[in-house]
This record gives C-alpha cells, structure tokens and sequence, in this order.
C-alpha cells in the first residue's frame, strides 16, 4: 500500500538513481558558486549561430592566464590546469595540443573535455564555436564560463558560475 510519504521517498530515489546526468546535477549544486552581476565589464552575453540565442557568460581577464582551456564535448564546463600552460608557454604546436589532449580528463556531465570544442547555447544545446584554431587557442588567456558552467581547475576547487541582475543599493 502507497503512501504520500512513500511515494515522495520513491520518486526521489528514481530522480537521483535515474541518470548520470540527474547525480551530476546534484554534485554541481554541492559546489561553490561564484555570482557576477551582469553589470561588470567582464559579463556579457554569447550568440548562438543555431538559434540566434544569447548564453550569458563571464570571460576571465587576460591577466588571469587561463591558457590553455578546454571546453567539455557534452556541456559548457571548462578546465584550465597548470601542467598544460607550463607545456605550451614558451610555444604552441600541434604535437604538444594532441599530447595534452591525450590527458584531459572526462567531464562529471559523462563527456570529455577535448581541444576545439566550445560553449553550449543554453536554448537549443549546440555547441557556440568560439575555438576557429584549437593550436592558436592554447594561448587565449580568456577563459569564457557560460552561466551554470563549472569551472575546473588544478589550483582552485571547481566552481559554478552564476550571472546575476545588478543588485540594488537599498539605503
């Protein structure tokens, strides 16, 4: 015999057992997230090719040497580590870009991380081609994480990224 109870304690346990996809959704809501309000230079909008759709996205300055980056084949998540920058500094080639991307890990979503991939527009699921050149694009320091992305790196813990609406000065 069910009961409300029961059935809310099943229906739970088949969302998180159901999929990959629903256990990474819950490991990404366990990580930190950082909020930028849409206001600030660095937050902006990216243009679907498919769609026409604007992905709000934060791009890290240049500054920060974020290079090389890779986006995930699946989703919009991003990795940056240092080992790789520490290969690429001095140059770039395809030989090194193949030796890199023979360590890139899998992505929590299931998929990959792979040289030439780019972010997803968050209305239709294509992928935004913002990588023309995959040799060229190991030494672009802007790493561009699109809203509810996961930025991944060897320094820092993961985090999420949330753009928000200009918070209001209430005095």
């Amino acid at each position: 015999m069910a009961t409300p109870f029961l059935d809310k304690i099943y229906s739970h346990r088949s969302a998180v057992v159901g999929s990959v996809m629903k256990l990474y959704w819950i490991k990404k809501q366990l990580m930190k997230v950082v909020e930028y309000e849409r206001s600030l230079q660095w937050v902006g909008d990216i243009k679907c090719p498919s769609c026409s759709g604007l992905t709000p996205a934060w791009r890290s300055s240049g500054m920060s040497e974020c290079f090389p980056h890779f986006f995930c084949d699946r989703c919009s998540n991003v990795i940056h580590r240092e080992e790789d920058k520490r290969l690429v500094w001095y140059e770039k080639s395809q030989e090194l870009l193949n030796q890199i991307a023979k360590t890139l890990p899998s992505c929590n979503c299931g998929g990959h991380f792979r040289p030439g991939c780019g972010p997803k527009c968050k209305h239709c699921g294509k992928e935004i081609p913002i990588v023309s050149d995959p040799v060229e694009y190991l030494h672009n320091p802007n790493m561009i994480v699109a809203d509810g992305a996961c930025a991944y790196s060897d320094k820092r813990e993961p985090y999420v990224v949330h753009i928000v609406e200009t918070k209001q000065n209430t005095m």
